[in-house]
């Protein structure tokens, strides 16, 4: 059995003045290095937003959207860094709600995508299972929702079937683990609550990392 990190990306959400993101934006706000930027690596679509990538995330800005990926999820964080960055340097003060989402990956190459959902999120007393699909072909997840610290976590179990990049042909079995750190902004006007919420990302991970581990 093999747990990996698979997506780590913050979103806001609220009302952005997607003029102000040009590429000189994220070079004049050290936010990216003009020394990243290849000619690809950034898409202006005018009104409709923009999007700017370099080795280690990607960052797409709409109107009423910003999304901060990261590249490399097994890498050090950034994201929570140039978030705050982009917050700042725009002077946002508009944000309704923010994510904060990691999705870590359940692999294992014994077992068929059934059993490893069976083994791990069946149960006879739930009717619906046991009453109508206890099948052998029956994949199972689960959904569950608790307050933590200033966030509703919403984590999202599913069997997922992903087909290789490098191999169109295979397909790897998963059981994907999404955790959507959920914050909805009391005071949007200003951006204190937005920025503690980003400096306490550490925390959130972690709190990814406790849940996935007691399937290691």
């Amino acid at each position: 059995m093999q747990i990996d990190l698979k997506v780590k990306n913050i979103v806001l959400v609220g009302s952005f003045n997607v003029s102000l993101f040009d590429k000189y934006f994220f070079i004049k706000n050290q936010i990216i290095d003009e020394t990243d930027l290849q000619p690809n690596s950034f898409l202006s679509m005018g009104n409709f937003g923009a999007q700017v990538v370099n080795r280690k995330f990607n960052i797409v800005i709409s109107a009423n959207q910003i999304v901060v990926t990261s590249l490399v999820p097994e890498d050090n964080d950034e994201i929570n860094k140039v978030t705050s960055d982009i917050i700042r340097a725009a002077n946002v003060n508009s944000i309704d709600a923010m994510g904060i989402n990691f999705s870590w990956f359940l692999t294992d190459h014994e077992k068929s995508l059934e059993q490893l959902s069976r083994e791990n999120f069946y149960g006879k007393e739930i009717k619906i299972f046991s009453k109508i699909f206890d099948k052998p072909d029956s994949l199972f997840g689960v959904y569950v929702s608790t307050d933590f610290m200033n966030a509703r976590l919403k984590l999202d179990i599913k069997p997922s079937k992903m087909e290789l990049v490098l191999n169109s042909n295979a397909v790897q079995d998963l059981i994907n683990f999404a955790f959507n750190f959920h914050f909805v902004i009391k005071k949007r006007n200003i951006n204190t609550e937005v920025l503690k919420n980003l400096e306490d990302y550490d925390s959130y991970k972690k709190e990814s990392e406790r849940v996935i581990s007691i399937y290691k």
